[in-house]
């Protein structure tokens, strides 16, 4: 028998150690320099910003008109990235603290970012893949996908991907072992998600079928679905109640526009609108059509999980009568889909087609480039430019011409490196170089070890 303290901080290390902390810390060290510069990108997120600031200040959680249309929740998982922002505030009395504040929500959309990376990487271990795609497969929906820019920015978007995949793993989860700790997992990430994007609660019925399906006796069945259910009516529950408040009862939460009857103009726009299709900005999701089979094949009991999740909300996005999200880069809504929409690229790395793999990484490499032009520049900044030239909202969708990918990739050549929206700029501009090489070597230092960390454990997979 060994000391049980030592046990438990071994055990502790070994997790710390574990390939899902690595990608999530990597990934929040490596991304944290290439948040934007500027103070906010939505309107929508002050009001978040606000009514955090005003529960730190007066304690007063539910304010006379301050109202939210982020999602109450977001606000909430916002304070301790608040305090942090009070306490580099403190040590930098010469930059307005709100700033500050600001750019810690911004941060926030790092760290959940990096979250999700890790719970994409246990996603794709309990699948049965290997440690090449544990590692590869998180890293592309990190890097090559809008969920790059949206970390970067203060939007809701990050919050839900990271809820929605929780929510599908901790069902799939439970599916193969029937853990009550995966059945409460589930049940509380639906229900936070359902209070942070109420449309979304759309897939609580899918979730509720697919925790029904493993066997067992019908009381234990019924006590399943009692408590997933139980769990998901706190959070659907809360927005009506907080929408009754703030609201006057409305179910879209101030949200402008609601439902259409056609959904035929959001299906069309996400699959083929010049401006706002899922492909451009997202580009290693063409390879879909040639791994879906093989993904259904290996999986043919998750799959109806993973298609009804993606096929619900697509389809609640595409009823919307502000499908394509408003101001913003890509298809915003369809944001949090993308860990899911990655998943079955998984198989492409533990196969002998080379063909594949060549192409994975080619269109890896393009949405690399695709994602770096739109952080490079302030979306906001390439809307205006363009509408001041009297180009209406609707053309910035579906003309060619008008293409934000484009768009961007033409003001970036006549813009000068030093107004870069990456927050290395914005450093360098404001420290001096001394402090800040100090500042980039520390930087390189962690990220390189943690990149070392990775590689490390991936051999040790090869041996």
């Amino acid at each position: 028998m060994g000391n049980p303290c030592f046990i438990r901080r071994f055990g502790l290390i070994r997790r710390l150690g574990s390939l899902p902390v690595l990608l999530a810390l990597f990934y929040i060290v490596f991304a944290t320099p290439w948040m934007g510069r500027k103070n906010g990108y939505t309107v929508d997120a002050t009001a978040s910003f606000q009514l955090t600031k005003t529960i730190i200040l007066s304690g007063d959680w539910l304010p006379d008109n301050l109202r939210v249309k982020q999602g109450y929740i977001y606000s909430i998982v916002y304070i301790p990235f608040y305090e942090l922002g009070n306490a580099i505030a403190a040590l930098n009395p010469d930059i307005e603290g709100d700033w500050i504040r600001r750019k810690c929500m911004c941060w926030m959309n790092t760290v959940l970012t990096g979250f999700t990376l890790g719970v994409l990487s246990c996603f794709v271990r309990r699948l049965g893949y290997s440690k090449t795609a544990q590692i590869f497969v998180p890293l592309i929906y990190g890097f090559s996908t809008l969920a790059f820019n949206y970390a970067r920015y203060d939007y809701n978007k990050c919050l839900a991907a990271f809820l929605l995949l929780a929510a599908v793993y901790f069902c799939a989860a439970f599916m193969q072992e029937k853990r009550k700790g995966f059945l409460a997992g589930c049940g509380l990430a639906a229900s936070a998600l359902a209070a942070l994007r109420l449309e979304m609660a759309i897939i609580a019925p899918v979730l509720l079928i697919a925790l029904l399906y493993p066997k067992g006796t019908q009381g234990e069945r019924l006590r399943r679905g009692v408590s997933y259910v139980c769990l998901c009516l706190i959070g659907i529950g809360w927005v009506f109640f907080y929408n009754s408040l703030y609201w006057s009862g409305e179910v879209a939460g101030g949200y402008e526009g609601g439902f259409q009857w056609n959904p035929m103009p959001g299906l069309m726009g996400f699959l083929f609108s010049p401006g706002k299709n899922i492909w451009f900005f997202n580009p290693v999701l063409l390879l879909l059509p040639l791994t879906l089979r093989t993904f259904y094949n290996n999986h043919k009991t998750l799959f109806p999980l993973w298609l009804g999740t993606v096929g619900l909300i697509t389809a609640v996005y595409c009823f919307w009568g502000n499908w394509w999200g408003g101001w913003g880069w890509g298809p915003r809504h369809l944001t949090p889909l993308l860990p899911l929409l990655v998943l079955p690229i998984a198989p492409v790395f533990d196969q002998e087609n080379r063909s594949y793999k060549i192409l994975l990484g080619g269109l890896a490499l393009a949405g690399l480039f695709v994602q770096f032009l739109g952080a490079v520049i302030d979306f906001n900044d390439v809307i205006m430019i363009l509408m001041r030239t009297q180009i209406s909202e609707q053309e910035l969708i579906w003309q060619p011409a008008w293409n934000a990918i484009v768009q961007h990739g033409l003001v970036w050549r006549m813009m000068p490196a030093a107004r870069w929206d990456f927050g290395w700029i914005g450093l360098k501009n404001y420290l001096s170089g001394a402090v800040f090489l100090g500042i980039l070597f520390v930087w390189i230092g962690l990220a390189a070890s943690l990149a070392w960390a990775l590689i490390q454990n991936l051999r040790r997979s090869a041996d």
